[in-house]
């Protein structure tokens, strides 16, 4: 969102070095802004693809986090610690692992023993164990072979499986949180080293604790982030009401569009509202214009605070009806829609007005405006970006920054001359 003003320098930048009325410029402008436009909507159609690369990497990192955490377990039960006081995986521990679930005694564990494997450390069997590792029974053990079965001849050697162990048990060590890491390193009396993902051993201080004492629970070790986001959503889980829940089911029961299908309805509406905006843009200019000299207002007035009020009311109701229900999903939603609407005004709406100054070789002479809509918006995108929640008051100088606008533009335009 905020890197689309960036647009605005391709005119503006001409503008501030004496080149207001610059057909180059406008075009050069429009273009850039139209192939924005094309890129935004190219990006929001792939997003969710790529938001589900991105929840499948996390299910498989959990998955991870979870099966060596149940193999320490397991192995402080029946073997001893799975790690040494050094940090280094323990080899006697490693080889007893392995041969238990080589039931066939062959010196490799095949996929049916990767079942079996999976099962004893309850990791699969059930929608309450997939829930637990957030994969389901037949992606968990594709995953483990894929993982573990280096040269892919579908066995698993002790090699193999010490090579692959080794790169997980690190990777689980490295995930601490680094309040409860600094806490335990600050009481450990071992020496500092752990596993590298070759069976060898690196500098890793104090880590290795919560797989040589495994009692404490799996969401324990989880990052701050993650156990935070988790128990919001548990927390909204929990008060989320009937209404709701039955509203949730019925969503997720309509059949999804397919990319295919978006791509274009979204060209359809497009067009329409590219349709209207050429067939009603000269009348409603004409319009505004009436009423400011039937009414006496202010143009100024009737362009930025009228007119903005009227044209983006809707946004501003649909917004607040989705904000009201207090739920991370309707916020999301909403934060979508005003990102897309700010991109989009950034890009269509900006690129389809350069057009216009390019075909009628019109005068570039709203530096004030560009000024104003860039420092606002790189402030809101800049707020954004510093944090994920919000207190309630931050909305007031959210807000704010409307009359603070509107008061640039007419110290601009007013003291500094900036028409």
């Amino acid at each position: 969102m905020a890197g689309s003003v960036l647009l605005y320098g391709t005119v503006q930048v001409p503008a501030f070095l004496g080149f207001s009325k610059s057909p180059q410029a406008a075009l050069t402008g429009a273009v850039c802004c139209l192939a924005g436009m094309v890129a935004y909507c190219i990006y929001s159609v792939l997003y969710p693809q790529l938001q589900e690369r991105r929840i499948a990497a996390a299910r498989r990192k959990r998955f991870r986090m979870v099966a060596v955490k149940a193999l320490a377990v397991r192995s402080n039960e029946r073997y001893g610690s799975l790690v040494q006081p050094s940090g280094c995986l323990d080899p006697a521990t490693v080889r007893s692992i392995f041969d238990e679930f080589d039931s066939d005694k062959s010196g490799a564990i095949d996929a049916k023993e990767v079942q079996g494997l999976l099962l004893g450390l309850q990791l699969a069997g059930g929608p309450p164990l997939g829930m637990r590792t957030g994969m389901a029974d037949k992606e968990t053990m594709d995953y483990v072979m894929q993982e573990f079965d280096s040269n892919t001849d579908s066995r698993i050697s002790f090699d193999e499986f010490n090579v692959a162990l080794s790169r997980w048990v690190s990777e689980r060590l490295t995930t601490v949180p680094t309040a409860a890491t600094a806490a335990v390193a600050s009481s450990d009396s071992y020496s500092s080293s752990s596993l590298d993902g070759t069976g060898g051993c690196s500098s890793n201080s104090g880590r290795y604790r919560s797989l040589v004492n495994p009692t404490e629970t799996i969401l324990a070790d989880l990052p701050a982030d993650d156990l935070a986001a988790l128990q919001g959503t548990a927390a909204e889980l929990d008060g989320e009401s009937p209404d709701e829940a039955a509203e949730d089911l019925q969503e997720s029961e309509v059949a999804p569009l397919s990319t295919r299908d978006i791509f274009i309805r979204a060209v359809q509406k497009m067009g329409v509202g590219i349709a209207l905006c050429a067939v009603f843009s000269d009348p409603l200019v004409e319009a505004l214009t009436n009423l400011s000299r039937a009414t006496g207002i202010s143009p100024f007035v009737v362009g930025f605070v009228l007119t903005p009020l009227a044209s983006n009311s809707s946004e501003f109701v649909s917004s607040l009806n989705f904000a009201a229900r207090k739920r991370r999903k309707n916020m999301s939603l909403t934060l979508a829609q005003v990102y897309g609407a700010v991109t989009m005004n950034n890009t269509l709406v900006l690129g389809l007005f350069l057009l216009v100054v390019y075909l009628q070789k019109l005068e570039w002479v709203y530096s004030s405006e560009v000024t104003v809509i860039v420092a606002a918006t790189l402030a809101v995108g800049a707020l954004g970006f510093s944090r994920n929640t919000f207190k309630t008051w931050w909305a007031l100088p959210a807000i704010a920054l409307y009359p603070l606008s509107l008061a640039g533009v007419y110290v601009l335009d007013t003291f500094l001359g900036w028409r």
